[in-house]
């Protein structure tokens, strides 16, 4: 038996959700992407248990359907390096911390 699903035809936005005025917190997971000669920037949010939770893509680059799924930075790092080039992959925090030398 086959059934169709016409809610999930014309389903631009992610499947696992997405929330344009959702607060987001940034911790230690963090990741950051800014883009070759910083055009665009894009900011993963991770939940508890390190899956994705919510992506900050102002510019709607297009990647994966990666909610709900641990991500690592190397997969992050390799697919925006493979699509647009030589871009700045790093964790949030870690960058601050260094900034500041603490």
């Amino acid at each position: 038996m086959i059934t169709e699903f016409k809610i999930f035809e014309n389903f631009s936005s992610p499947i696992y959700y997405k929330h344009e005025d959702k607060s987001v917190n940034v911790d230690e997971k963090t990741i950051r992407v800014d883009g070759p000669n910083d055009r665009f920037y894009v900011i993963f949010y991770f939940d508890e248990q390190g899956r994705l939770d919510y992506i900050d893509n102002k510019w709607d680059i297009k990647m994966p359907e990666w909610y709900g799924f641990n991500v690592s930075i190397i997969q992050i790092k390799s697919y925006f390096t493979k699509i647009y080039g030589i871009c700045d992959v790093y964790y949030v925090i870690k960058r601050e911390a260094e900034k500041y030398n603490l």
